[in-house]
């Protein structure tokens, strides 16, 4: 989940110059990214660094932040990073790459890579705004500047904590909540502990995440077969190994790596109930990478070979083939379910433990 996507028709959430995944009400991330070491960075340590008259000191930056913009060649969009802790003049995006902040401003190199991306990301912040400008230069030339703005929710003492871990004080919990208007627009966030045990339904106030009264690394999410099931207290993960056994760390919303524990089903089969199908859906597995799995998800109306923003649309045993140039809603495929004669499992781009595809023609 890092630097840049190239986007057709759905939302993005990596900086890696791949194609974004579509997702109902949800931004999809992807495992490839540039390094994450200190080499990244351009300006010195900020703690001996002046940037002109201002003194030795630098701007507070954490917190949940909503980005907007646009890039000056089409398809090319930057990534929507929700979470940004700081410590000192350091600061890290989803507790992932870090960079110093000298005075208001961070910058650093975008170094060639696994990724083969080249350029130069400027942050300047003033306040609960910021302004992010990215120059690239391989493989393709661009520029895009995207506009910052840092939300707040009711109650949390800080963000980006990480799910699973004591990472938060006493009488707290660390869960994922919508501190800004877009609501796939997630990040983690320490706030109170709730009285509810994991299993027992809940509610959101105002359908806002993250104001549930779950206990503990526990929150109020639709994990079952059916599409119109109740909201339950479900278990937060950040890789599959944190779930039962025939369960999925289906990944949710933006932020630090974060899912909820969802049963497995099979493609094709029978383990979702009307209304719901069985599909490749994005999660997180041990090592904190990203790949898909099977999981039921809301049956759209749409039918096979009709044009998709998002598999929402697409209707039962169908997803959308989004890293198509021209997205469509395809037939389910994996190792054990082929495609019919005259076509071909093409496999999702992120990869899956039983090679989960799209049947298309040969």
């Amino acid at each position: 989940m890092k630097r840049f996507t190239l986007v057709r028709a759905c939302y993005a959430a990596t900086l890696a110059i791949a194609l974004s995944a579509c997702a109902p009400a949800t931004m999809a991330p992807s495992d490839a990214s540039l390094p994450d070491s200190s080499e990244d960075v351009v300006v010195p340590d900020a703690s001996r660094q002046t940037l002109g008259d201002v003194p030795d000191t630098c701007v507070d930056v954490a917190g949940s932040w909503e980005w907007t913009g646009t890039c000056s060649v089409p398809g090319v969009r930057p990534d929507l990073h929700t979470c940004i802790s700081q410590s000192g003049c350091t600061i890290r995006e989803n507790l992932d790459w870090s960079l110093s902040v000298v005075g208001n401003v961070a910058r650093r190199r975008l170094t060639l890579s696994s990724d083969q991306l080249e350029g130069e990301h400027t942050m300047t912040i003033t306040g609960d705004t910021a302004v992010s400008e990215y120059t690239l230069t391989h493989p393709v030339r661009a520029t895009c500047r995207i506009t910052g703005r840092r939300g707040r929710f009711p109650g949390a003492t800080s963000y980006c904590c990480e799910v699973n871990r004591a990472s938060c004080g006493a009488g707290q919990r660390c869960v994922q909540v919508q501190a800004n208007s877009d609501p796939s627009m997630l990040t983690t966030a320490c706030v109170p502990n709730g009285t509810l045990p994991l299993g027992a339904t809940c509610t959101r106030v105002m359908d806002r995440a993250g104001t549930d009264q779950c206990q503990g690394n526990n929150a109020c999410a639709s994990t079952g077969p059916s599409s119109t099931a109740p909201r339950v207290c479900a278990k937060l993960c950040s890789q599959e190994t944190i779930c039962g056994a025939g369960e999925v760390c289906r990944w949710s919303g933006q932020g630090p790596a974060t899912g909820v524990c969802q049963p497995r089903c099979e493609l094709l089969g029978s383990s979702c109930q009307p209304g719901a199908t069985c599909r490749a859906y994005e999660g997180w597995f041990t090592g904190g990478g990203h790949n898909t799995d099977a999981v039921c998800e809301p049956a759209g109306r749409k039918s096979e070979g009709m044009a998709c923003a998002n598999s929402a649309e697409c209707g039962d045993n169908l997803s959308c083939q989004w890293w198509n140039d021209r997205p469509t809603c395809r037939r389910v495929c994996d190792d054990t379910h082929a495609c019919p004669s005259g076509s071909r499992c093409d496999q999702h781009p992120y990869g899956s433990p039983s090679n989960i595809g799209l049947c298309v023609a040969l």
